[in-house]
């Protein structure tokens, strides 16, 4: 195993603190270091092959599952993947290593007409018989009421001498053999690199949740106190309009972080970690009006297809500030201009304001969040296209209303 993979999924099984008592269960060949790092703690451990496991109603219930390299070597994944999430307890924790179908490396092989079985490369070894994407990957997961907290690419260094060009907008055209693969973005060439994802998911249980046990909202905020359900942001006790207790996320202000790119780092890690499914940003200067979280919910159960909604933006006077990106063509140039138009109505703009955007987090994690390559903004637009490349829409909700006392065109807005 690749020594990269190795201290990966160390500190990932350092996070998880697994405590004296708990029961681990290890699913297939798996590396002797990852039974002493749970033995070590004084963890139960279980072993059993793919094929050998219970149905999701089984009564055991394990807090931790460890699958690293198992989902490729078998038949039918998506039977394992829904037997493994019944045997996690809520709060429970699977770790997995999947291989990465969506790399150079193997389309370049393709391209030349190679597809051998055997070998040292995993997409294609004698047992390998099912292949992933990191989209398809977290829909895996994700699809079993498993919430994933972390998708981690492992580069592939046989992928070498890459030839790769910038384009327009900070794109991308990378060159591998016969393979010319352009408009990507940066985070998009991270897959293409990628030799196998490290995941981590988790089972959420308990009240106020969704039917999967997750809270039916989540909040990344600058502080504890902008806590929705508690706190009288927008001029009452619960301005967001849901029953439920909402998830709250706290990361800094974005004056506390040295770069603008620490800071959209930070709010991905926020993002990946929560608990629902849907997520709002909410920055300091951002508060939600009531009615906002139901009218955002609303979009989203109503329209899986959906992966951004944007709220009307509007300032302490009630002027309205931000509804969306358009494209703007000033002979050869070409800008991203915020949409101008009289008449507030829903519909699909290229790109959705980050202020007050409350995004599906699948669609999210599956774009790979905001790309803190974006110094000067519109790293909002950016993330809007990518999830668009990825079979995502965005939409502009006028029903959902935020408030920002920040400056149009201010860092942040």
């Amino acid at each position: 195993m690749a020594t990269g993979l190795y201290w990966h999924a160390m500190g990932l099984l350092e996070d998880m603190v697994i405590s004296a008592g708990e029961r681990v269960l290890l699913v297939g060949d798996q590396p002797e270091w990852v039974a002493s790092a749970c033995a070590g703690s004084g963890a139960e451990v279980t072993r059993w092959n793919a094929d050998e496991l219970p149905g999701p109603d089984a009564a055991d219930s394990y807090s931790f599952i460890c699958a690293l390299d198992v989902f490729g070597s078998v038949a039918d994944p998506w039977s394992l993947a829904k037997s493994l999430a019944g045997l996690l307890e809520p709060g429970g924790k699977l770790v997995t290593r999947i291989e990465n179908v969506r790399n150079l490396r193997v389309l370049a092989d393709i391209a030349e007409g190679r597809w051998e079985y055997g070998g040292e490369v995993a997409t294609t070894g004698a047992s390998h018989l099912r292949s992933f994407t990191r989209s398809t990957i977290v829909s895996l997961l994700e699809n079993t009421g498993l919430s994933v907290v972390g998708c981690e690419a492992q580069e592939d260094h046989r992928v070498t001498d890459i030839v790769a060009r910038e384009e327009f907008g900070g794109f991308i055209t990378m060159i591998f053999g016969r393979v010319s693969v352009s408009g990507i973005s940066p985070q998009a060439r991270d897959e293409l690199i990628a030799e196998s994802f490290l995941v981590a998911a988790e089972k959420q249980g308990g009240p106020g949740s969704d039917r999967h046990g997750r809270p039916e909202i989540a909040f990344v905020s600058p502080v504890e106190g902008n806590d929705p359900s508690s706190n009288p942001v927008g001029g009452g006790p619960n301005p967001v309009g849901l029953a439920s207790a909402a998830e709250t996320i706290a990361v800094g202000a974005r004056s506390e972080f040295g770069d603008r790119a620490s800071w959209l780092l930070a709010l991905n890690e926020a993002a990946f970690s929560a608990q629902s499914e849907i997520v709002c940003f909410l920055d300091e200067s951002v508060s939600a009006e009531p009615g906002y979280a139901e009218a955002v919910k609303g979009i989203f159960d109503a329209a899986p297809q959906i992966g951004v909604v944007g709220p009307a933006v509007v300032g302490d006077r009630g002027e309205l500030l931000s509804w969306g990106y358009g494209v703007a063509r000033n002979g050869a140039e070409i800008r991203v201009v915020r949409e101008q138009t009289g008449n507030l109505r829903r519909y699909s703009p290229l790109g959705i304001s980050r202020v007050g955007m409350a995004v599906r987090k699948s669609a999210f994690v599956e774009a790979g969040g905001f790309d803190p390559g974006f110094p000067h903004g519109f790293e909002d637009v950016d993330l809007c296209i990518r999830m668009t490349d990825c079979g995502w829409r965005s939409i502009f909700e006028p029903s959902a209303r935020v408030i920002c006392s920040a400056v149009p065109g201010s860092d942040g807005f």
